[in-house]
Formats: C-alpha cells, structure tokens, sequence
C-alpha cells in the first residue's frame, strides 16, 4: 500500500513538472492543448527535447552544426508560422546620413546596437527588431532605463521557423538530455511527450540530415 502510494506521487509530482514547460505559443490566437494521463500511462509515454523556434535561417544552421560537434543528433522540425515583428527605433528621421550616423553612435556608446535605415529618402535608426516576445520585452525594458525617446512598433510575418528536435525516448533518458543541451549554453529547451508534439507539430515539415 506505502509502494503504491508513493508511486502515485511520484507520478502526480513528474505531471506538474511537465506542465510547467510549455513551448512559446506564438500564433496571434493561441489554442493550448491538454492532454491527461493516468499515472502508468504517463510513465511509460515517449518523451522529446524540443529547442526554442528560430527564426533565422543561418542561426539555425549555426546552432545545428553546434549541436552536431557536441556529440548530438539533432532532427530539423520547418514551419511556416503567424509571429509578431518588434522594431525599436530612434523616433527622430534625417535629411542627411552624417545626422544618423552621429545618432547611431549615441546609441552604441549605451551599448544599444544600432543600424541605420534609409526610407522615403529619409534616413533612421534602428535599435533592434525582435521575433520574440521576450527579447522584444528585454529591449524595452533597457530603453526605458536609458530614459531616450524611441517609437515602438510592432506588425504580423508569416515567416518560416526553424527547430530542432531528438529521438524520442523514456522520461528519464530524455531528462538527461534535456540537460545535457541546456549545459551547452543552449536557452530553455523544451520537454514534452511525442504524443503532444505529433499534435502541435502535425503540419510541419521534418527536414533529412
């Protein structure tokens, strides 16, 4: 009765963690899914590691060749998907190239990156366009700090994603790797059932080696 008893909230206690990692929803209307389990066929379900989307082609082709030197095997997941584009810019415009390039230079000595931009013969500067909500949240908060003006805008892509995935395997083993990953430096991988990413990744493509 104790063992049974035990084994019951181990599997309580391993559901709670699992529902506390859930990928960045990042369709405009997002529609979570639930799923439920019993205890034994929680334990016995297939588990993934799943990176956060990428949204830049050469970077993730970077991070695939990283993943490749650290000993890993990692599987290539394409989608097209409805995300936000946060830009920061400086509000002010120029006539002239000189006049942004001074204010470009204000910006880097606050250690912001800046670019400058050429529209409707007007030239700007950018401070940085960001995919994801968190590191748009991020920018926000250090301009605020800085107490500079800066104009904030924000509009839908619909853009190709990129993530990579690994063979599926037991909790356990997948836990493993799931650190094994993040101990590379890799930011917040993702842990899931194959069964829910089947689900949420049914449209997408599986791109070969």
């Amino acid at each position: 009765m104790i063992r049974l008893f035990s084994t019951v909230l181990v599997g309580i206690a391993t559901f709670i963690a699992w529902m506390s990692w859930q990928p960045p929803q990042l369709s405009p209307d997002p529609k979570p899914i639930r799923t439920s389990y019993e205890a034994a066929e929680f334990n016995q379900a297939r588990w993934l590691v799943l990176t956060r989307p990428i949204v830049w082609k050469k970077a993730a082709d970077a991070l695939k060749l990283r993943l490749q030197d650290g000993g890993f095997k990692p599987i290539t997941i394409q989608r097209r998907e409805t995300i936000s584009l946060h830009a920061f810019d400086d509000e002010r415009t120029f006539s002239r190239r000189e006049a942004a390039v001074k204010a470009m230079r204000e910006w880097e000595r606050l250690d912001v990156e800046a670019t400058i931009t050429l529209n409707n013969d007007r030239f700007g500067v950018s401070l940085g366009r960001f995919y994801l909500p968190e590191y748009a949240t991020r920018m926000e908060n250090k301009l605020n700090a800085l107490g500079r003006p800066y104009r904030y805008s924000r509009k839908q892509m619909e853009i190709d994603v990129y993530r990579y995935t690994f063979a599926p395997a037991r909790q356990r083993q997948a836990e493993k790797l799931w650190r094994e990953i993040q101990a590379t430096g890799l930011a917040d991988p993702v842990l899931m059932t194959e069964t829910r990413m089947q689900t949420m990744f049914k449209d997408a493509l599986v791109l070969p080696d």
